[in-house]
């Protein structure tokens, strides 16, 4: 079966910097008035799906932007604690925590959690957003953190 995905187009204004005590974190955000507009174009390079080590199904999307690469993984566990120990499993090879947050519904539920983390080498800016949201853990990557950002804000959070 052959997977079909649509243009993604996101459209942002301006970039801010938010400082955590541990480093500069890249955020989105749309600033109306007289700033001028930037469109960022998604388009789909390819797909996957399998299975995981753990027995977990998977899919994989990837997505290119001006030449940086951004790949997308949904894991689908069995439920919510696996899908927290899917997480755990995953930063065990982190080497920094940049930021660490709940998930909450509009009535004030956990969904899941959503966590910054850097893999590899201490001083790169190579950050990953995972997050857990029921029996899914998700995995967005980039050398872009973003190009990251701009994908989770677009396209998840809605």
């Amino acid at each position: 079966m052959k997977l079909r995905l649509r243009k993604l187009i996101f459209t942002i204004a301006s970039l801010g910097c938010l400082h955590n005590g541990s480093g500069c974190i890249v955020g989105a955000a749309v600033v109306e008035g007289t700033q001028q507009q930037t469109k960022v174009q998604f388009l789909p390079t390819g797909s996957v799906d399998g299975v995981t080590e753990d027995g977990w199904r998977f899919s994989s999307e990837a997505f290119e932007s001006n030449g940086t690469g951004v790949t997308v993984t949904r894991i689908y566990c069995a439920n919510k604690a696996a899908a927290r120990r899917a997480l755990a499993q995953k930063l065990k090879t982190s080497t920094v925590i940049v930021e660490s947050a709940i998930l909450w519904s509009n009535k004030r539920q956990a969904l899941g959690k959503r966590v910054i983390a850097r893999f590899g080498d201490k001083n790169s800016d190579h950050n990953t957003i995972l997050w857990t949201e029921r029996n899914t853990l998700f995995i967005i990557e980039s050398s872009s953190f973003r190009h990251s950002l701009l994908l989770e804000k677009s396209f998840f959070r809605k």
